[in-house]
């Protein structure tokens, strides 16, 4: 730890980074030790070689960051130009479309595609009304298990009239229950249930 903190003081050193009273002990330290004045010294070297390294890229850079600077005011005066050739807003609106014509129509045709998906896929819709009625029936007379007729009762509902089917399965086949309500007729004579 000690060694790596020297190595920074030194590099702090030659970069001029220290306070007077340390770069003092440093030096005393350098002209105390021939192991850190070779160290100093290779810290040194090392400084200038790159230094000189990145002074050398700058001075090639600089003629690409010339054309590169170049191109962009180029490009940002083109369209200030195009607007003053066409004139109006029309225009700029038509050389916009023309420019992104390509992207505006993909972006278009995969939109339909994608809601035609969406329907063809939703499959048809069915309103189902699912109304609950509580309703007691009298206790039907038993039949012979020997008769397959179909049982039809009638039974009364507040605001209409029902009627249960049951059809006996045949073979393995379960019976078949119907229910049917219906709203009350109007103009029969009858009375409505309570």
């Amino acid at each position: 730890m000690k060694r790596s903190q020297d190595d920074q003081e030194l590099m702090q050193y030659l970069d001029g980074e220290l306070a007077p009273s340390d770069s003092r002990r440093v030096e005393e330290r350098v002209a105390a030790s021939p192991e850190a004045q070779a160290k100093l010294d290779s810290l040194g070297q090392l400084g200038e070689l790159l230094r000189g390294h990145y002074h050398r890229a700058a001075a090639d850079a600089e003629p690409k960051l010339a054309m590169l600077w170049n191109r962009i005011d180029e490009q940002l005066a083109a369209p200030r130009a195009r607007e003053e050739r066409a004139g109006g807003f029309l225009a700029s609106l038509r050389d916009w479309f023309t420019q992104y014509r390509g992207y505006f129509v993909t972006g278009a045709a995969c939109g339909m595609a994608g809601a035609l998906l969406a329907i063809s896929l939703r499959g048809p819709t069915k309103e189902v009304v699912v109304e609950r009625i509580y309703v007691t029936t009298p206790a039907m007379p038993s039949t012979p298990p020997r008769a397959q007729a179909a049982v039809v009762e009638s039974l009364e509902v507040s605001g209409g009239t029902g009627t249960i089917f049951q059809i006996p399965g045949s073979g393995d086949e379960a019976a078949t229950t119907v229910i049917w309500v219906a709203p009350p007729q109007v103009g029969d004579g009858q009375e409505e249930p309570i």
